[in-house]
C-alpha cells in the first residue's frame, strides 16, 4: 500500500468517527424517548381500529309512546298515532288479495291489518259510555244499571294483567273486534282490538298469507297485545 493509499483510508476513517460521534448526540435519550412514544401511540392507532368497540343497546323512543293520557311500551313495527283522545296502534303487510271480511262486494285488499287497536279513557259512567261511543252501542241492551249482564260466548267478566272488567266479541266469520272495557278506578279503560281470518286457518291461502315478509302472525301479536297492556301508565 502506497502512502497516497493509506492517507485516503485514514481520512475516510476519521469522516466515519466523526459521523458516528455527530449521530450519536442528535440521538439523545429524550429523541429516543419521543420516537418510541410515537410509535407506542401509531401503533395502538392501528390497532383500534380493527377492535369493534361495543355499543350501549338502550331502547329507542319510538318504541314508547307517551300521550296526553298514558303511556306504554310497544313493537317498534308498530304505528302509533292518536286523534281526538283516542290512540290507535296499527301494523299492516301488502296483502293483494279479496277482502274476507267484505261480505258484499268481495272487494280486493291491498293492504293487510295484521295488528289493530285503540285505547281511549272515558270518565263517564258504565252507562253513558255504551251509548255515547258509537263502538260500543251494541252494548246498550245489556246494560244492567252499571253493569253489563254477561252472555255466553258474547259478554264476559276477565281481569286482563292488573285490571278488570268485561270483553266483547262481536263478528262472524272470523271477522269482527273485540272490546274490553276495564275499570281504572273511577274511569274506564276502552280498547277495542281487530279480528280478521286471513291469519287463521279460515283462510285457505293461509299456507301463503303466513309467509308474508314482515307479517305478524296471531300468537305474535297476542304477545305484542299482552305488552301494551303490562307497561300501560297513565297520567
Amino acid at each position: 500500500m502506497n502512502l497516497s493509499h493509506k492517507k485516503t483510508t485514514w481520512f475516510v476513517t476519521i469522516l466515519i468517527l466523526i459521523a458516528l460521534f455527530l449521530l450519536g448526540s442528535l440521538i439523545s435519550d429524550k429523541n429516543i424517548a419521543n420516537f418510541k412514544e410515537k410509535a407506542q401511540d401509531y401503533t395502538n392507532k392501528k390497532i383500534s381500529f380493527f377492535i369493534p368497540i361495543k355499543e350501549k343497546v338502550v331502547v329507542k323512543e319510538k318504541n314508547k309512546h307517551d300521550g296526553r293520557l298514558f303511556s306504554f311500551i310497544h313493537d317498534e313495527r308498530l304505528l302509533v298515532s292518536e286523534k281526538n283522545g283516542i290512540v290507535i296502534v296499527t301494523h299492516s303487510v301488502p296483502y293483494n288479495k279479496i277482502d274476507m271480511c267484505d261480505m258484499k262486494n268481495g272487494s280486493d285488499l291491498t293492504n293487510l291489518d295484521d295488528f289493530y287497536m285503540t285505547l281511549t279513557l272515558a270518565d263517564d259512567p258504565l252507562s253513558v259510555l255504551v251509548s255515547k261511543y258509537k263502538d260500543l252501542n251494541f252494548l246498550q241492551e245489556y246494560i244492567s244499571g252499571e253493569t253489563l249482564k254477561t252472555s255466553k260466548d258474547f259478554i264476559e267478566d276477565i281481569a286482563l294483567g292488573d285490571y278488570k272488567g268485561y270483553r266483547a266479541v262481536i263478528g262472524a266469520e272470523g271477522c269482527g273486534q273485540e272490546v274490553y272495557i276495564l275499570s281504572i278506578g273511577e274511569r274506564f279503560l276502552v280498547l277495542n282490538k281487530s279480528v280478521r281470518p286471513e291469519l287463521t286457518e279460515m283462510n285457505s291461502n293461509f299456507k301463503n298469507a303466513k309467509l308474508i315478509p314482515g307479517v305478524i302472525l296471531k300468537e305474535e301479536a297476542e304477545l305484542i297485545f299482552d305488552q301494551i297492556i303490562n307497561t300501560l301508565s297513565f297520567k
